[in-house]
């Protein structure tokens, strides 16, 4: 298997690790075509931190039809999202509709072809869509044609497409991968995050580049980056902006356990490294503003849900519950925010704002449970 194969294998792994320990799926399919749940990106001066089925952009935008204007709405249909989240690629058309918000009335509609759906496939924002798009694939049966390559595209919402960056290619038979295919777009879309190689590869980095020029504004190769702590170099993965475009947050994990996290000032070009608390799981919800992330002491997955059921009967036998902390990464205050009775309980955390965080308290055991709000102070 190839380098690039294995490591997105590791990012598949991570998001069925989040999907189970959150107990739900970012995004949900329908079997009724007139019910298919979309994406959507609207003009509007609120951010919203976690990821949504609606994302909104930064700013109000003037109405050229390349970007959106105040009260439009772009949207795409959730189709194959069980693939999508579960790492089966698809390489599908997409078709983009801009809407007027109140009246749903649509005002322009395009189609983007070969666009390759995996975990993080598509991110909008006010003046741009953002796909991975790849060509001379055979999906029935995995394999790269010839003239294979998977590229990095920007579409503006009058449907014009830009070529931005190749990410792999096969060149005389012989397969190149650049970077990884996850990336992450800064709110006014000055940057975007790429991992260049994989662990073990010499030229591993984090990678920001200028979306106008495609240059590297920033490199920082991993084993550099952790020279003084080479405990928490792990596989890579890319966390998001804060609101403001300023910093961007990337993680080293292995397998659902979050090792170490990563802050770029994209204004003194730095980064800074801070060791994960103990017993952080990839579903656990990081606020990219302040800094913060949930905490469950003493929880783990292995997997296994027989074994982690018989866990959860011991130490429940035992009177143990579950605490769920919001951890600031920056000071090092950890908060208690709930105490739930029931053992290795999951609380479905997720930031719903830069200071609100909503978690679920369970009524009875495997239950949904009662949903509340805690506010950073």
């Amino acid at each position: 298997m190839h380098p690039a194969d294995m490591q997105r294998n590791l990012i598949i792994i991570g998001v069925i690790a989040v999907l189970t320990l959150g107990g739900f799926f970012l995004m949900h399919s329908s079997p009724k075509e007139n019910n298919t749940p979309s994406h959507s990106v609207v003009a509007s001066s609120t951010e919203v931190i976690a990821t949504t089925t609606a994302i909104f952009a930064t700013s109000t935008i003037a109405t050229d039809g390349q970007c959106l204007a105040e009260g439009e709405v772009a949207e795409y249909p959730l189709s194959e999202t069980g693939s999508r989240l579960l790492g089966y690629p698809k390489n599908l058309p997409l078709v983009i509709s801009v809407k007027d918000k109140v009246s749903s009335t649509t005002k322009n509609h395009f189609q983007i072809n070969d666009v390759y759906l995996i975990a993080y496939p598509i991110q909008m924002r006010a003046c741009g869509i953002y796909v991975i798009r790849t060509f001379d694939y055979d999906q029935k049966n995995g394999k790269r044609g010839p003239n294979y390559h998977t590229d990095f595209w920007k579409y503006d919402y009058g449907g014009e497409g830009k070529f931005l960056t190749t990410l792999d290619e096969k060149k005389n038979n012989i397969f190149t991968s650049y970077f990884d295919y996850d990336f992450r777009i800064s709110p006014k879309e000055t940057y975007t995050a790429l991992i260049r190689a994989f662990p073990g590869q010499p030229n591993f980095a984090l990678i920001v580049k200028n979306l106008e020029t495609m240059k590297d504004d920033m490199v920082f190769p991993m084993t550099d980056l952790y020279k003084d702590h080479p405990e928490l170099l792990n596989s890579l993965a890319l966390n998001g902006w804060s609101s403001d475009g300023r910093y961007f947050w990337a993680n080293t994990f292995d397998a659902a356990i979050i090792v170490s996290f990563i802050r770029i000032d994209t204004q003194t070009g730095k980064a800074q490294i801070f060791p994960a608390p103990p017993d952080v799981l990839g579903g656990d919800a990081f606020n990219p503003d302040t800094g913060m992330i949930t905490q469950h002491p003493g929880n783990f997955w292995s997997g296994d849900a027989d074994y982690d059921a018989e866990v959860r009967k011991e130490r429940e036998a035992q009177g143990e519950g579950t605490d769920l902390y919001v951890h600031n990464l920056l000071t090092g205050k950890r908060t208690l925010v709930a105490h739930s009775p029931y053992a290795t309980q999951y609380f479905r955390p997720k930031w719903l704002s830069t200071s609100t965080l909503e978690y679920f308290m369970p009524t009875v055991e495997g239950d949904k449970g009662e949903r509340r709000m805690w506010v950073v102070q």
